[in-house]
């Protein structure tokens, strides 16, 4: 899908090192903090710079907006968690920082054409 490719396509530039050290470091930091709250405004308070240089410069870098970058890497936990424990629904959209199951539910069914029950169910 469209949020895959994104993943991997971010992935691919971390490891060949085409993203400047704040970009990087940015996606590290959601990497290991995605199960806190996060925001754009947070990060560039905590490196230094205003959210628009911020917000533009992650975007330019990654081709994609910050905030749709940490929803995807949110689901891509999310579904590891639909697979590899007994958390409820209600609370895998807690601990991954979503502000309701509901809309977690329609997250991870825009994305992946299918409820996170029924994607438990399946695997």
């Amino acid at each position: 899908t469209m949020q895959d490719g994104l993943v991997q396509r971010v992935h691919q530039y971390l490891q060949n090192k085409s993203l400047s050290k704040p970009i990087r470091t940015c996606i590290e930091q959601m990497q290991s903090r995605m199960e806190e709250p996060i925001t754009l405004e947070g990060f560039a308070r905590e490196y230094g710079y205003s959210t628009y240089y911020l917000s533009k410069k992650f975007k330019a870098e990654t081709g994609c907006a910050f905030k749709d970058y940490l929803r995807t890497l949110r689901l891509e936990r999310a579904k590891f968690l639909l697979r590899n424990s007994q958390l409820s629904i209600l609370e895998i959209s807690e601990k991954l920082q979503f502000c309701s199951s509901s809309y977690f539910s329609d997250s991870f069914r825009k994305v992946y054409g299918i409820s996170p029950t029924a994607y438990r169910e399946e695997v």
